[in-house]
């Protein structure tokens, strides 16, 4: 049975027993909501067992030149050397955890709950903030009604096979596609707790059921730049499982089942093609065609 997850169910949610933490909030109070006349942010960074990328994520946040910024960080049990990367930076992290958690979704549902910016982002493990995202994101909300105002920007995305294109987020796009890149969204804290969060239904795409719940009762604009980078696809990349979650979230939202089955086959056929090309090492061949679209 589907069923979406709120704010208020995470706010009483109690903690994993085997739950650490650090960051400034837990040595002393910060009322960053005050701190200014500028709007607080938030950014989640979601992570588990990432020691090869997170350092150069929590730099890029670190690094942003926008005064009322809160940092929190999300790890799921980390079994290497993640958490010591974290703990090097406590300093400048306003809060983080550690514990095991129900996959990416419930972290990122966490993270949500825990902020207390008036506009929030989620930016995963591999993934990087270019110099000045935030003063953009900030300018541009500032300059809208706020209300269910959703900013975004062109991701940069580079697959593991080295092809690199930009991802454009056009939300006229969203009832086809996942037209709009979650690691350059930036969501007001309202807009969460009109809808709800991101449903545990759903391993990998539970971002894009999300957009598909709210965009015919939002307003999304766009900074005409690259401001993130993402890294080489991770859960998502698992296409075959990504595959049969596309299957139930179409027949959800009132597609017909059959037709979706049809599609899904389509899409089946497809991967495994893919999968045949990946094995002759020609796949990038392939990429670099399909990804052009993005850059035209």
């Amino acid at each position: 049975m589907y069923q979406t997850s709120t704010l208020d169910r995470y706010y009483h949610q109690s903690p994993h027993l085997n739950r650490i933490e650090g960051g400034k909030r837990t040595h002393v109070f910060l009322d960053k909501k005050r701190a200014c006349n500028l709007p607080l942010i938030s950014i989640v960074t979601i992570v588990r067992n990432s020691e090869e990328y997170i350092e150069r994520t929590i730099k890029s946040v670190i690094e942003q030149t926008y005064q009322n910024l809160e940092y929190i960080i999300i790890d799921g049990d980390s079994t290497d050397q993640t958490l010591n990367i974290i703990k090097k930076y406590s300093n400048k992290i306003d809060y983080w955890l550690s514990e095991p958690d129900r996959g990416i979704y419930d972290a990122m549902n966490k993270g949500i709950a825990l902020a207390s910016g008036e506009i929030i982002a989620v930016l995963n493990a591999g993934d990087y903030y270019l110099p000045n995202t935030v003063e953009l994101v900030i300018a541009l909300y500032q300059a809208s009604d706020k209300k269910h105002t959703l900013i975004a920007g062109t991701t940069q995305v580079t697959t593991r096979h080295g092809v690199t294109y930009n991802y454009v987020p056009i939300l006229e796009n969203i009832d086809k596609r996942m037209s709009v890149p979650q690691p350059s969204l930036f969501i007001p804290i309202e807009t969460y707790k009109c809808f709800g969060l991101y449903s545990l239904n759903y391993r990998i795409i539970s971002d894009y059921d999300f957009l598909l719940r709210i965009h015919k009762n939002i307003r999304l604009l766009c900074i005409p730049r690259v401001i993130t980078h993402m890294a080489p696809m991770g859960a998502s990349g698992n296409y075959f499982v990504k595959n049969i979650e596309l299957h139930r979230l179409r027949v959800s939202h009132g597609a017909h089942y059959l037709y979706s089955i049809m599609i899904m086959l389509i899409f089946f056929l497809l991967n495994c093609l893919r999968f045949m090309l990946e094995k002759m090492g020609i796949w990038w061949m392939a990429e670099k065609i399909i990804y052009k679209k993005y850059d035209s």
